[in-house]
């Protein structure tokens, strides 16, 4: 009676890669200080838990020098009240990281969030929201679950790559799937594992979205799925992980229309910027 009582917590980051004990150990020695001071154990307790350290050398994405920035929208219902891109946004929060990097380009941005309650979405009225706000360009930006978990992205997909969409459209992890799909791929689970914020070299073909990037090129990938090549489709594979050989990008023989499972906007993508910069300059199909 009378006396405090206290609790003391800590705690991290979860990964893909952890284990549950090594987590557990690790917030036991963060919190191994205040334990200390408090008298709760003695200066002679010393668990010190030991680890393997690896680094990836990164060379940082190189920071944008634009004369004048875009704005961003956010629109919680599907309008679009400005030209500009138009993002799709599957609930991932590295939808606001491409939506500020497009912006540094000197591009509007509307952000729309695709997976809203009572949406229902097909070819006729995909292609009324396109008409009524006219976007210069489409990405489609990545997400949680698969493509069919965001009816509006996977119609988007399946209108530009059956030609019903003459606006560029850019798909980026999942809805690089989403396109891949609308072309027949197959979405399997990666055979090496879930990747999240690795990079991975990258041969690809220095055209068209990798106009002027050097092959191979560095991409972080935060991915657990991946496409599998399907011989009688028409989409071109552009890239492929330099190891797995995984695809990594895609395009339209005759549209534009283009995918990368990557993430273009991580700071870990040395050239991300001058992709997405690249797909920006892609003009609309007459």
């Amino acid at each position: 009676h009378g006396r405090w009582k206290g609790a003391i917590a800590a705690g991290g980051g979860i990964t893909i890669g952890s284990e549950a004990a090594n987590e557990v150990e690790e917030a036991k020695w963060k919190a191994m200080a205040l334990r200390r001071a408090c008298g709760w154990i003695d200066g002679t307790e010393r668990k010190v838990p030991t680890r393997d350290i690896r680094t990836h050398s990164l060379t940082p994405e190189l920071a944008v020098a634009a004369e004048n920035n875009g704005s961003i929208r956010y629109e919680q219902s599907v309008a679009m009240t400005q030209p500009g891109v138009l993002l799709i946004d599957n609930l991932d929060s590295f939808t606001l990281n491409i939506a500020h990097s497009v912006a540094a380009l000197g591009h509007d941005v509307t952000v729309i969030k695709a997976r809203q309650r009572g949406q229902q979405w097909d070819d006729t009225t995909v292609l009324e929201l396109l008409k009524s706000c006219e976007p210069t360009h489409i990405i489609l930006g990545p997400g949680p679950g698969t493509p069919e978990d965001s009816p509006l992205t996977m119609t988007i997909a399946r209108c530009a790559v059956s030609g019903k969409i003459n606006t560029p459209v850019l798909g980026i992890c999942l809805g690089h799937q989403a396109i891949g799909m609308a072309d027949g791929m197959n979405l399997v689970r990666d055979s090496n594992g879930p990747i999240h914020g690795s990079p991975r070299a990258c041969h690809h073909s220095q055209k068209n979205l990798f106009q002027s990037i050097e092959s191979p090129a560095s991409f972080t990938r935060y991915n657990s799925l991946c496409l599998t090549s399907n011989p009688n489709g028409i989409l071109i594979e552009t890239a492929h992980e330099a190891e797995s050989e995984t695809v990594m990008a895609l395009r339209h023989p005759s549209l534009p229309v283009y995918g990368v499972q990557f993430h273009p906007e991580s700071i870990g993508s040395k050239d991300g910027l001058h992709l997405l910069q690249n797909f920006l300059q892609v003009q609309a199909d007459a």
